[in-house]
């Protein structure tokens, strides 16, 4: 996916506009708690907004790797079909060429001494056709075996344009991941340079949009109760008497998502030790480490009506995560933070 023009300058509106907040600090005292409170908020607005930007480039990222492994399959297994037409026309050549040597040598195989040598006429009509069906077969092999080769040469160059396409959209995510990360060391120095009040404002900020997401889902999914409600959002590792069980239904997908609470997010992990979002829900509905979706997939699938214990949360194109039931998801939100419970935003989809 291209890098999005738009995408970078409001970007670098976000930061610039977060580092001008530090950058023209006033007096506490000349400051109103109504001010404050608006300040932290543009700065929370401001972070999530960088969150977003984030998944989307990690996303893009992850697609283009799947993509860039799936043309180097493809080449492979086209390389496997070309090699094995080859070693068909290879042996097809060398029994022509040996039985026009002995053809050629035995005086018994040519076409006249096998002519003559017929008793009636309708022998000699057989053996005519016979040896008329016998070039024919082999000529339309040779033909075929050219033509089938003609054909794979091109559809390997096909594929060689392919991963060079998946390949430069590596490398383009790859470029675009690094400036976001560029972004965000500064972004976090501008965060480690508010002062301890703001810090501990905004983390209250943070909290109340928390219970806010939650109160939402309750309002969405009128089954959620006060003790499932308690455990949205929380980053520290699962207990079996933290799960809303009720709503588990034995779900494998559910379990290892389960597991994973508390391990780092990484940009495009999905390994024992660390997850993405789209890393940690592939891992959970396939049972095996990649990325066999990522966000893109499951933000283009229809919203289902009946949402269950292993569905897959769309938030946006660049995020999901997996519904665990009673309105509530575990994902890998975003660097810095760990494998969490948190409440449904966003869509749930059912690959």
């Amino acid at each position: 996916m291209h890098i999005s023009m738009k995408r970078k300058a409001a970007l670098a509106f976000v930061l610039s506009a977060a580092l001008a907040l530090t950058l023209f600090p006033v007096s506490a005292g000349a400051v109103t708690a109504a001010q404050k409170q608006a300040e932290v908020q543009s700065v929370s607005a401001q972070l999530n907004a960088l969150n977003e930007e984030l998944s989307l480039a990690v996303d893009d990222y992850n697609l283009a790797n799947r993509n860039h492994d799936q043309a180097v399959a493809e080449a492979e297994d086209c390389q496997q079909r070309i090699n094995d037409a080859q070693a068909k026309i290879n042996a097809l050549q060398t029994r022509i060429e040996t039985r026009a040597t002995s053809m050629y040598r035995s005086g018994s195989m040519t076409y006249l001494d096998v002519l003559m040598g017929v008793g009636s006429f309708d022998d000699f009509a057989t053996v005519w056709d016979t040896l008329n069906t016998l070039n024919a077969e082999d000529a339309d092999l040779v033909v075929s075996s050219k033509q089938a080769k003609a054909e794979l040469d091109a559809a390997k160059a096909d594929l060689d344009a392919k991963q060079a396409e998946a390949q430069r959209q590596l490398e383009i995510a790859e470029s675009y991941k690094s400036e976001i990360e560029s972004k965000t060391a500064q972004y976090q120095s501008i965060y480690n340079g508010l002062s301890s009040e703001y810090q501990e404002l905004l983390a209250q900020e943070q909290a109340a949009q928390e219970q806010a997401a939650a109160a939402a889902s309750a309002a969405y999914f009128p089954s959620v109760s006060s003790s499932s409600s308690s455990g949205g959002g929380s980053s520290s590792k699962g207990s079996s008497s933290s799960r809303p069980s009720a709503n588990l239904g034995g779900s494998s997908a559910v379990e290892r998502a389960y597991s994973a609470i508390g391990l780092p997010y990484v940009y495009g992990a999905s390994s024992p030790s660390a997850f993405d979002c789209s890393g940690l829900v592939s891992w959970a509905l396939t049972g095996s480490f990649g990325h066999a979706y990522v966000s893109q997939d499951f933000w283009s699938m229809p919203e289902v009506s009946d949402p269950q214990p292993g569905d897959v949360v769309a938030c946006h194109a660049g995020h999901c995560g997996l519904y665990i039931g009673n309105g509530q998801m575990i994902e890998a939100p975003h660097t810095g933070a760990t494998v969490r419970i948190s409440s449904v935003r966003g869509k749930i989809v059912r690959p």
